[in-house]
């Protein structure tokens, strides 16, 4: 597994003090959302390269995920995780390479969340640059070893559908950016 972390530079200077300041303020926007408990809405993108799958680690909270947030207001759902995408590892597509895996609504402590995932399959390796404040590390790594790492069961559970969907030959196209 090959890691990709913050290049050097001038803003990589306040890093360190991002890194302490991020854990603190998760914790003030979960309240918040327990608070007020708003609607929201999330993108999220799988990105595959063969049978590796990009996954990012957060500054704020434990364990990996897929690369993704929160829509903008008036955002579609694949311009919000073509722009996630871009933001957190510096990868470029366009939205219509993007296929929606799953759609699913939660309602929680923390209000109600409707996350659209969406893949796309690679034929060469990406580029990862990562910020190195919000998202620390972003590595391609095998699809089984990603679900010990995960730490998340839905996205386990998208991981092994999609290896199935794959050993059963019903792959999808491979795009390049």
């Amino acid at each position: 597994m090959v890691e990709h972390r913050a290049t050097p530079g001038f803003s990589n200077a306040l890093i360190p003090l991002v890194r302490w300041i991020m854990p603190s303020a998760y914790v003030l926007v979960r309240c918040f959302y327990a608070w007020l408990q708003p609607s929201r809405t999330m993108a999220m993108v799988a990105v595959w390269h063969k049978k590796r799958i990009l996954l990012v680690s957060h500054s704020y909270k434990d364990g990996y995920s897929l690369p993704g947030g929160v829509m903008q207001r008036h955002e579609t759902p694949e311009y919000g995780a073509v722009r996630e995408l871009f933001e957190e590892t510096g990868i470029k597509i366009e939205p219509a390479t993007l296929r929606l895996a799953d759609v699913s609504t939660r309602i929680s402590r923390y209000g109600k969340r409707t996350t659209y995932l969406f893949e796309v399959r690679l034929g060469d390796a990406p580029q990862i640059r990562v910020n190195g404040w919000e998202i620390t590390t972003g590595s391609l790594i095998d699809a089984r070893e990603a679900c010990i790492l995960c730490q998340s069961a839905d996205l386990c559970c998208y991981i092994e559908k999609s290896l199935a969907r794959e050993r059963k030959g019903q792959v999808l196209r491979y795009n390049n950016p």
